[in-house]
């Protein structure tokens, strides 16, 4: 059961939790300039001083193997019993990234690349996300880049035993960071809700982040106040918990290559084909279902997710999506041009692998994904 502390100023409470590991030297993963600049740095050199501590900050947005190659050598040099990941997404992806590889000297990459499986138990790690979206925190994820290829390494092991939710480091965002990342988290949970590997714990999961996000998002990002940036924070770690269970779907693959095409951050990539899944996923459509869904279930799902978001029908939640985008301040566009319009739809359809939408509720074939992508307003 991973520990969770919660609330502003919980970093204080880590003192007594790190007590009670018998640990003595710490390899604290961080944001190069973030850590400092969200406070981060002056709360952990605070709690942390009783303890040898060494630092890694020398990784990509998109980690690759050989920068985590670093801080496995460095954790192995100074023999350090824990890690502290302090970041976004990426820091808690190379703190697993590096936990897991520690044990297992010259598997490295067989691990990165799933040729082997991760058969030691990794050191263990805390995660302190300083951004409300990834939800890394709360999976048994990690992503890691071998020679610009994308991989997940995935064990329940890499599950980081406790994490620390202090919104104080989220205070400062600037509004499209905070957006960006906000919808990211909606989006898994929106996903997660859908999704054929969805159960009746992720669901719950999903819907209370859906509700937690639709309240306070928007006031996160125009008119933040203390309240709303906990609630936005608790809600990106539940729909992390949701995703743990279910994973995630079609939008979410599609996001990636919107990502890399056009630097579009990855959770407005993702939430600029979301809305557009509402519209296509409409009873009336021909609708070839996944996995061990049944027509009904799925409809029924559907049904919930149009409740926790007020509206009643699958037009009426597209036009929701988009509008809470606008209000939220992401641009629908990639650049200066719509979506249906980009001349890289083609290479965005091309680049998902059709095996990987197994989990999406719906199955499309290349055609009917360019269909879908037409459709973004």
């Amino acid at each position: 059961m991973q520990k969770e502390l919660i609330g502003r100023g919980a970093t204080q409470l880590l003192s007594e939790y790190l007590s009670s590991l018998n640990v003595k030297k710490l390899l604290l993963v961080t944001g190069k300039s973030s850590y400092q600049n969200c406070g981060a740095q002056q709360a952990f050199d605070a709690v942390l001083a009783g303890y040898d501590c060494f630092y890694y900050n020398e990784f990509s947005p998109n980690p690759k193997f050989e920068e985590v190659m670093s801080g496995v050598e460095l954790a192995r040099g100074e023999g350090v019993d824990l890690i502290i990941a302090v970041g976004g997404g990426s820091a808690i992806d190379v703190a697993k990234c590096i936990a897991a590889f520690y044990p297992s000297p010259g598997q490295e990459l067989q691990l990165a690349t799933g040729e082997s499986r991760l058969e030691v138990d990794p050191l263990p790690s805390i995660a302190v996300p300083t951004t409300a979206g990834t939800g890394s925190e709360a999976t048994h994820f990690a992503v890691i880049y071998v020679d610009g290829k994308k991989y997940s390494l995935a064990a329940q092991s890499l599950l980081p035993i406790a994490v620390i939710l202090d919104s104080t480091y989220s205070e400062n965002l600037p509004p499209y960071i905070t957006a960006s990342t906000g919808f990211d988290a909606l989006c898994q949970a929106v996903e997660s809700y859908w999704a054929v590997g969805s159960t009746t714990e992720s669901r719950a999961y999903a819907a209370e982040a859906i509700s937690l996000l639709l309240t306070h998002l928007p006031i996160s990002v125009n008119a933040p106040k203390q309240l709303s940036r906990e609630k936005v924070l608790y809600a990106a770690h539940l729909a992390g918990k949701a995703i743990n269970i279910s994973k995630t779907t079609a939008p979410h693959a599609l996001s990636y290559t919107i990502t890399s095409l056009y630097g579009v951050p990855h959770g407005h990539a993702a939430a600029l084909t979301l809305g557009a899944f509402f519209a296509y996923h409409a009873p009336e459509k021909a609708l070839e279902i996944n996995g061990h869904l049944t027509s009904e279930e799925f409809q029924l799902r559907m049904t919930e997710l149009f409740n926790l978001l007020g509206v009643t029908s699958p037009a009426e939640a597209k036009r929701f999506w988009y509008e809470l985008m606008k209000n939220c301040g992401l641009d629908l566009k990639l650049g200066n041009t719509k979506v249906s319009e980009s001349p890289e739809l083609g290479s965005i359809v091309a680049s998902v692998n059709l095996e990987r939408l197994k989990n999406h509720p719906v199955k499309f074939s290349e055609a009917q994904l360019l269909e879908l992508l037409g459709t973004v307003p």
